[in-house]
């Protein structure tokens, strides 16, 4: 029975929260990932995320099944995914973040929830935060309570912090690559869940590794990876629940970011055993992860030499530009090439040129167009082609999955177009060219997109597919030789040459000598279940900032300022200067706090300046309530906003209180002084080093 197949839930039945937040974030795309990226994927709320996954081979869609043939009651929250691209948005994931907090406090207000189950990426970045999942796992732990379990899965590429084991949620990554076990990964949780409701103890250890990966060879048919997920399978014996090997991925430029292996067990000495032996392992394999990818010239004559002995369809996998890893599906250099060497037909898929797809469908069949097709995301990677082409489809790229990957799930291209290329650069082409353009970047992963549009892969000498491994599920019985390409785009295989920021660039493969040294196992702390939650604020919390900012004002600078200057603070004045302030992002970053049943408690700011060093990133705004103070909730602000980075803060003279907090947490006044004539005080600059 399925968590849709109608029927009553017994009153005592469990209630689980289910929700899903799924973004692998590219730091280094040249196209940011905003909240209409997740409503041309996945944006739903409440009863839909039942409609939409129930029957799907996806985490959500075992975690419905189990719940239902289990007597459960499922509480849908909310779901967002995008596809993979660049970081976040500061006001994407504030949005995606409050939508959750309000639909788990709803959920909590009805009847305490028993559990959640939540379907996360792992390698989510947004402009302001590099550990979103772990930020949502610690915002559910704190309005759940220490008592209530949490389950959550994992993209087999997650950068897994310590958060979610210190929260005490029990891991499930994937196994797979291709990703064809997200379905059996939401059943294990779900089953786990539940088993620990019932009593069964179960626990979880994360050990993270000094190391990066090249995902180019982490499919999991051969290879090492293949080797590591057997040797974590082969550890899934007794007590020892889900063995689960994350590989990271390194496109992510966090502090988090590598691999990592995660261990549910009954017993906790096992589970960290086991964790350490994986990991270990999985060191020991990491010179075999770094293939090198054929150049463009080589790849060129090894499709000729395929085409020679009959390996049709040649596939020339443009591996730097798969969506999947943050590509823009638009780079032209590889075409470039492919239309100039001659090597016979041709299909170009999937091409993302939404203003070719909307000419496309407005022509209609049979138009010929003569645009500019792709290499509009960044010129870093190839200019646009110039193309004459005849239409020979066009549709709203609307289709069902067949899978294996993520079989019956939805799929919504913003449109597709077929087309048939008569001149490239103002040349003729000489043998059938095909281009399959899609209106937003995918990777064409399956084949209900082609059947859709009527185009045959099979029927041609070689596809030059935005492609890098997931597209084996399904094509790899039907092809014939693949070879990845090394040619520019942003995903390039070698991430080594990226300009990291927060990444540690003393693991391995930057520090080739890098020893692994002593590993450390997180574990759930009972300090991780905090009185409080934080996330960014929206527009819909700036009137209680107003006012309470307001409030803090005139209670804390009586007899400092000007009185009269006080009376003429009001919410209405502050409000505009904190709605200038969210557009300001992400150069500047409000915060806010609330009690663990919803109350405001407060919210903190930062400004980062152009200058370097400690007068580059200031701490704006720090203002509690009363009931906020010696909870912990400033530093763990502090710590939010500031990181480890040298800081600023301008303090009014003659207020003590102030500065001795400012003390505590590591800034000393300086000889700074600005005054400000509307209250008439001096403010006095505090400053702190790097931590």
């Amino acid at each position: 029975m399925t968590a849709s197949g109608g029927g009553q839930q017994p009153a005592n039945a469990p209630r689980i929260g289910v929700a899903f937040f799924y973004h692998e974030s590219h730091s280094f795309s040249p196209i940011a990932t905003d909240l209409a990226a997740f409503e041309a994927e996945d944006h739903h709320e409440g009863d839909r995320l039942i409609d939409v996954y129930s029957g799907t081979q996806t985490e959500l869609g075992g975690f419905l099944d189990v719940l239902g043939a289990r007597g459960a009651t499922p509480v849908p929250l909310t779901a967002a995914a995008a596809m993979p691209a660049g970081t976040v948005t500061t006001a994407a994931y504030a949005t995606l973040l409050r939508e959750f907090e309000l639909a788990l406090r709803r959920a909590v207000a009805d009847n305490p929830l028993d559990g959640l189950l939540l379907a996360l990426h792992g390698s989510m970045v947004s402009e302001t935060e590099q550990d979103p999942e772990g930020a949502i796992i610690e915002l559910a732990r704190a309005i759940l309570g220490a008592d209530a379990q949490i389950a959550v899965t994992f993209d087999l590429h997650a950068n897994v912090s310590g958060t979610p084991a210190e929260c005490g949620a029990l891991i499930f990554g994937y196994q797979t690559y291709p990703h064809i076990d997200m379905y059996d990964q939401g059943v294990r949780a779900a089953n786990a869940l539940l088993d620990a409701l019932a009593g069964e103890p179960l626990t979880v250890r994360t050990v993270r590794l000094p190391m990066l990966l090249r995902s180019i060879n982490m499919r999991t048919a051969e290879g090492p990876m293949a080797d590591v997920v057997e040797f974590a399978r082969a550890r899934e014996t007794g007590g020892v629940r889900a063995v689960s090997p994350h590989a990271g991925f390194p496109y992510a430029d966090t502090r988090c970011s590598g691999a990592a292996v995660s261990v549910v067990a009954a017993d906790p000495s096992e589970a960290e055993r086991v964790a350490q032996e994986v990991a270990e392992y999985f060191w020991a394999q990491r010179e075999r992860y770094q293939v090198d990818v054929a150049a463009i010239p080589e790849a060129l004559a090894a499709a000729r030499d395929a085409i020679a002995v009959g390996e049709t369809p040649v596939v020339l996998a443009d591996v730097a530009d798969n969506p999947q890893s943050g590509g823009s599906a638009d780079t032209t250099v590889l075409l470039r090439e492919v239309f100039a060497a001659d090597l016979g037909t041709v299909l170009m898929s999937a091409i993302c040129d939404d203003g070719v797809v909307r000419v496309a469908r407005s022509a209609g069949v049979g138009a010929v167009l003569e645009t500019q097709l792709a290499g509009k995301a960044s010129t870093e990677f190839g200019a646009p082609l110039t193309v004459k082409a005849e239409v020979l489809a066009a549709t709203d790229g609307v289709y069902v999955n067949d899978g294996p990957f993520n079989a019956g799930l939805s799929v919504d291209t913003g449109g597709a177009a077929w087309l048939r290329l008569r001149t490239v650069g103002g040349h003729p082409v000489s043998a059938t060219a095909d281009v399959v353009v899609t209106g937003r970047p995918i990777t064409a992963n399956d084949p209900a997109l082609y059947r859709y549009l009527g185009v045959d892969p099979t029927a041609y000498d070689v596809l030059a597919w935005k492609v890098k491994n997931h597209f084996r599920a399904a094509f790899e019985p039907v092809v014939g030789r693949i070879i990845p390409v090394d040619a520019p785009g942003p995903a390039q295989t070698d991430f080594t040459a990226l300009r990291f920021q927060h990444t540690d660039t003393a693991a391995w493969p930057f520090d080739g000598d890098r020893k692994l040294g002593d590993l450390t196992a997180d574990e759930p702390l009972t300090g991780a279940v905090r009185p409080f939650t934080i996330r960014p604020a929206t527009h819909e919390d700036l009137p209680d900032i107003a006012e309470f900012h307001v409030a803090v004002w005139q209670e804390a600078y009586a007899g400092l300022m000007d009185a009269g200057f006080l009376r003429t603070l009001t919410p209405e004045r502050r409000l505009p200067e904190w709605e200038q302030a969210l557009g300001r992002a992400p150069g500047y970053q409000v915060l806010v706090a609330h009690s663990a049943s919803g109350a405001f408690l407060g919210f903190g700011s930062a400004h980062r300046h152009d200058d370097t060093g400690p007068l580059g990133l200031e701490l704006h705004t720090l203002n509690l309530t009363p009931e906020a103070r010696g909870t912990g909730l400033a530093a763990v602000l502090i710590d939010r906003l500031l990181g480890d980075e040298p800081a600023f803060a301008w303090v009014v003279d003659g207020n003590a209180r102030a500065f001795e907090f400012y003390r505590k947490v590591g800034f000393e006044p300086t000889d700074d002084r600005r005054p400000d004539e509307e209250s008439r005080v001096d403010d006095i600059r505090v400053v702190r080093g790097a931590r």
